[in-house]
C-alpha cells in the first residue's frame, strides 16, 4: 500500500475502522472519515511523493453515492510526516515486498531467531519469531517477526494485532492483549527481559514502539520512540531487500 491502510469491512466495524485511521495517523499521512450510510466496501489511501490520492471503491445504490460523496470528510497532513516521527526519508511503513518471504530469508542476512511462538490465537498468521539483528555486532536490537500467507492478509490480518501490541496502545491495552502469547517478551520491565539485555532501571514500557508491514511479514522493532522503531524496521528490511550479498 505504501502510505496508508485498507479497511475491507460490513458496514464499517469500529474496530477496523479505528485500527486504520490509527495506523495513518501515525505514520503521518492523513485520515479519512466515512459516513455512516457507506455500505460494503473498501477504502484505501494512496500517494506517491507530493501527490495525494483517495480511492474509494464499494457497492452501492445511486443515492448512496450522493450521500456519500456529499458528506465525506477528509483530513489530510500531507504526504510526509510533519514530525518524521514515522517517515524515515522514503521509507514505507506498509510495502507490498517483492516475494513471500519465511523466517530462512531473515536469517540469511544475519537475523539470530531465537524463540518461535505458538501462533494460535494470532490471526490468520502461519509463524512468529523473537530475534534481534543489527547493522554491526554492537548494534543489535530486538524483533519480533510475524508471518502470514500474503501481504493482504498481513495488513487485514496482522495489523491490528501488531497496533495493540506496540507502542502507547499497548501500554493501555496490556492486559486485554487479542493474543497473550510472547506478552512478557514485548514489555520492558526494568530489568534484562529481552534478549539484548540493555533494560536497565527504570526503562519499563513497551519494547517495540511501532511496527512496519513488508510483503506478507510483520515486524514489530524495538524502539524508545516510532522514529526510532521505524529507523531499525527500515534497516532490517534494507538488509533483506538486498540479500546475503548485499546487492
Amino acid at each position: 500500500m505504501g502510505c496508508g491502510a485498507v479497511v475491507a469491512h460490513p458496514l464499517w466495524e469500529a474496530e477496523l475502522v479505528n485500527t486504520a485511521l490509527n495506523l495513518i495517523l501515525r505514520s503521518g499521512r492523513g485520515a479519512v472519515v466515512a459516513h455512516p450510510f457507506w455500505g460494503r466496501g473498501v477504502v484505501s489511501r494512496n500517494c506517491e511523493d507530493s501527490a495525494i490520492s483517495i480511492n474509494v471503491k464499494m457497492p452501492m445504490p445511486l443515492l448512496a453515492r450522493f450521500l456519500m460523496f456529499g458528506t465525506l470528510l477528509l483530513v489530510v497532513t500531507g504526504c510526509g510526516s510533519s514530525n518524521g516521527a514515522a517517515n524515515t526519508g522514503s521509507f514505507q511503513k506498509i510495502a507490498q515486498g517483492d516475494q513471500t518471504y519465511s523466517i530462512e530469508d531473515f536469517r540469511s542476512v544475519g537475523f539470530k531467531a531465537s524463540k518461535q511462538y505458538d501462533v494460535e490465537g494470532l490471526t490468520d498468521a502461519l509463524d512468529a519469531w523473537l530475534g534481534f539483528w543489527g547493522p554491526s555486532v554492537s548494534d543489535r536490537t530486538d524483533f519480533e517477526l510475524r508471518f502470514y500467507g500474503s501481504h493482504e492478509i498481513a495488513v487485514s490480518a496482522g495489523a491490528p494485532i501488531a497496533d495493540e501490541a506496540t507502542g502507547d496502545l499497548f501500554r493501555e491495552r496490556k492486559d486485554t492483549q487479542t493474543w497473550t502469547v510472547g506478552q512478557k517478551d514485548r514489555w520492558r520491565a526494568g530489568s534484562a527481559t529481552g534478549i539484548t539485555t540493555r533494560d536497565s532501571g527504570s526503562n519499563t514500557g513497551p519494547r517495540y514502539a511501532d511496527f512496519a508491514i513488508f510483503g506478507n511479514v510483520v515486524l514489530l522493532c524495538e524502539g524508545a520512540n516510532t522514529a526510532q522503531s521505524l529507523e531499525r524496521c527500515e534497516n532490517l528490511i534494507d538488509a533483506l531487500t538486498a540479500g546475503p550479498d548485499g546487492s
